[in-house]
């Protein structure tokens, strides 16, 4: 458990359109399918917004950067879902899940960044 907690990662956040992977500048036609996207209700109410990527680590833990989780909590999002699908769409399949930020993470005054954790369980 204390290992878990003080994984070192750094998680490449975007706020783009897909969550798709790239590999040397190119599309990597979906070969790292534990790559998925953040989605939230936080830009317009009622609709679902790609918010951050991130990773699968384990079966139940979504790794993503600190300051995405501290900033969808501090806009007051509580709901988030992950979608693991290569292009984000009105009919992705999403999973719920429960976000829990680092408690050591600095805060958005400073550069150094911590990853957050986001809980969602993917099928096998």
């Amino acid at each position: 458990m204390k290992l878990r907690n003080w994984i070192v990662a750094i998680a490449l956040v975007s706020w783009t359109l897909s969550g798709q992977c790239v590999t040397n500048a190119s599309p990597d036609n979906n070969r790292h399918p534990n790559v998925g996207t953040i989605v939230a209700e936080y830009l317009t109410p009622g609709v679902k917004d790609q918010a951050c990527t991130g990773t699968l680590i384990s079966a139940t833990v979504f790794l993503t950067a600190g300051h995405c989780v501290a900033f969808l909590q501090g806009i007051g999002v509580t709901q988030v879902w992950v979608t693991f699908d290569p292009v984000f769409g009105p009919s992705v399949a999403l999973y719920p899940g429960t976000m829990n930020l680092n408690p050591a993470f600095p805060g958005p005054s400073t550069r150094t960044r911590r990853p957050g954790r986001d809980r969602a369980r993917r099928p096998r």
